[in-house]
């Protein structure tokens, strides 16, 4: 059975919107590395998205506004536009020397609360260029109550909150992971990587020349909101309030022009292939 849900009024400011803009709040900040502290000018420099830091070794920032090779879409680990803006970071999930994994970390703008259900989700790209060639699987993510640097480490333990078990292989496109889960503890921070040890994790050499394995990582989100686990197409009915539909269309990026709409308040409907989401909306440009 579809679920239907609808919410109190927000504001939209721009005549683009993402169908993430109508949701509860995300409580990852900065979850697209767009807010920088300053543009990277090289490699290991993640702590350069605010709020973003090492949670072990030496991860990535890349972002357009760099006049390095640490740019994007053409950085010094391969060629990839954002997933959304213009900014992403990079991990390491796996070395040719034993055990090397690059972590990412945030904290989140609050706790988890015990007993509430989560949705969490972000979009990798597999890197090949250079050096990078090695494709694995484990990519995921996992919480934690202690936060981590690269003076603590967090532990390579053969445990995540969820990972993919496929083998990422994906040059082109980015690839959402996500699942949900009932919050166990009062979660302060967020981190993403491979957290399995060489003999926990699967590897395909794609040229037969590299010997890292490596991928973008954007778009990251923690919320109570379900939509967010949407997947594929989305078909999009905007109705004014006497009934009728002012706007019918469908969607695979998230992505809503909206420009064309006059202001005022509307009802949005959202279809995926599994469920039903309907919200109040105040769009004004």
């Amino acid at each position: 059975m579809k679920n239907i849900l609808l919410i109190t009024l927000l504001f939209l400011t721009s005549p683009f919107w993402r169908v993430s803009n109508v949701l509860a709040q995300n409580l990852v900040p900065n979850p697209s590395f767009e807010d920088t502290v300053a543009c990277p000018f090289g490699a290991g420099q993640l702590n350069l998205a605010s709020g973003w830091s090492s949670y072990r070794n030496s991860p990535d920032y890349f972002n357009s506004c760099s006049n390095s090779n640490m740019s994007v879409p053409m950085n010094i680990a391969g060629y990839q536009f954002a997933h959304s803006g213009n900014a992403y970071c990079g991990v390491a999930t796996w070395w040719i020397y034993p055990n090397i994994r690059e972590y990412v970390g945030i904290q989140l703008l609050s706790p988890t609360i015990i007993g509430q259900k989560y949705y969490v989700s972000f979009f990798v790209s597999f890197s090949c260029g250079g050096t990078v060639s090695i494709a694995t699987n484990k990519m995921g993510c996992t919480l934690s109550t202690l936060p981590y640097s690269v003076g603590n480490p967090f532990p390579i333990n053969n445990q995540s909150l969820f990972h993919s078990d496929s083998i990422l292989t994906d040059t082109v496109n980015w690839i959402k992971l996500s699942t949900s889960f009932i919050a166990d503890s009062a979660y302060q921070y967020l981190i993403i990587g491979n957290f399995y040890d060489d003999n926990n994790t699967d590897t395909l050499s794609v040229n037969n020349i590299g010997n890292v394995g490596y991928y973008y990582i954007d778009d990251v989100c923690l919320t109570t909101d379900s939509i967010y686990n949407m997947e594929g197409e989305l078909e999009i009915k905007i109705y004014d309030l006497v009934g009728r539909i002012v706007r019918h269309t469908k969607i695979n990026n998230n992505l809503l022009n909206t420009e064309s709409i006059s202001d005022g308040i509307y009802l949005i409907k959202i279809d995926s292939k599994d469920k039903t989401i309907i919200k109040k909306i105040l769009i004004q440009h």
